[in-house]
């Protein structure tokens, strides 16, 4: 991921309201987790926050902010 960040990075410093986040390699596989066929998902953004509910499943989405 990282090569490929910095092949774009610079491209993409032209777009001043445009921000970009990675996800963990942790919340990555517990997305995964919570994938199935009739996935529903809610969405709750708090205090800079953001959680993800699917059924009894709760996950913290933290990210890495790269621009």
């Amino acid at each position: 991921m990282a090569e490929v960040w910095k092949q774009v990075a610079s491209k993409l410093q032209q777009f001043n309201n445009l921000s970009v986040e990675q996800f963990s390699a942790e919340t990555i596989i517990a997305l995964t987790k919570l994938i199935n066929r009739n996935m529903e998902f809610q969405c709750s953004i708090q205090d800079g926050q953001l959680w993800l509910t699917s059924g009894d499943d709760t996950l913290l989405i933290e990210t890495i902010t790269l621009k």
